[in-house]
């Protein structure tokens, strides 16, 4: 896999420059006087999609989700995983980062939320070591045949590499 990640690696950051969460356009403000409503017994860990990032253009991968959620009391982690790579080499990666989360915190499960390809990566732990999970939740994840945007990046690449690169050699 990979070294061994460090805990403060896996902290979701949540340093925008602002001391409070405003909600954003579109969104119910938290008012900040409950603050166990998405406390949770277990910790949740996000997991991004194809292309992850932490920051683009100024703007947080997670926008403000992190936030709310610790506002609300829940601890929230994030594993990242290679950004472009089979489900399984994803979710090998994740399967590592939750057994280093869980020697250096203590907490033997999670609850697992993936994003896009995230999904079927927190799916991969089902049947990896469901031992570590509280819960898996999917976000707007490609789910049993994948999306008309990944056949198409697909066909076309298969097509590239197939095609005129091999050509060319």
């Amino acid at each position: 896999m990979g070294e061994s990640m460090n805990i403060d690696e896996m902290k979701a950051d949540t340093s925008d420059g602002s001391d409070t969460f405003d909600g954003g356009a579109g969104m119910d403000q938290h008012n900040g006087t409950d603050t166990e409503y998405a406390k949770t017994k277990y910790p949740i860990v996000l997991v991004h999609g194809l292309y992850g990032f932490d920051q683009m253009l100024g703007i947080d991968y997670w926008y403000r989700v992190v936030e709310a959620l610790e506002l609300g009391g829940a601890t929230v982690y994030t594993i990242p995983v290679p950004k472009l790579n089979t489900t399984e080499v994803r979710g090998e990666h994740l399967l590592e980062g939750l057994r280093d989360l869980k020697a250096a915190t203590g907490h033997n499960k999670f609850h697992l939320m993936g994003h896009s390809h995230g999904g079927p990566t927190v799916r991969y732990i089902i049947t990896a070591d469901p031992t570590l999970l509280a819960s898996v939740t999917t976000i707007a994840g490609v789910n049993v045949y994948g999306s008309d945007t990944t056949e198409a990046f697909m066909d076309t690449l298969t097509s590239f590499f197939t095609g005129p690169l091999l050509q060319g050699m």
